[in-house]
């Protein structure tokens, strides 16, 4: 349920990910829980930011995962001559 958040423009100011209360909220719900408290959800934030300690290494991974514009260009059909 992540929400689009990213204009064609590409501002500097805009989000590239988020996660709200209502993900958590729904993932606690998936998992057999009841809905998470402050202390609670203060907790999953708190482990949530320590997981994403190394972010620039997960920006980084995901730019190099993206094809080169080498590859795009491999990935399209030749033109064909014949008529």
């Amino acid at each position: 349920m992540m929400y689009k958040s990213l204009s064609d423009n590409l501002e500097e100011n805009e989000i590239v990910f988020a996660i709200t209360v209502e993900h958590v909220q729904m993932i606690a719900e998936r998992m057999g829980r009841e809905p998470l408290n402050y202390d609670e959800m203060d907790s999953v934030q708190n482990g949530v930011e320590w997981g994403l300690d190394f972010w620039s290494d997960i920006v980084r991974t995901a730019i190099k995962n993206l094809p080169s514009k080498h590859e795009d260009d491999e990935l399209e059909e030749p033109e064909s001559d014949e008529e």
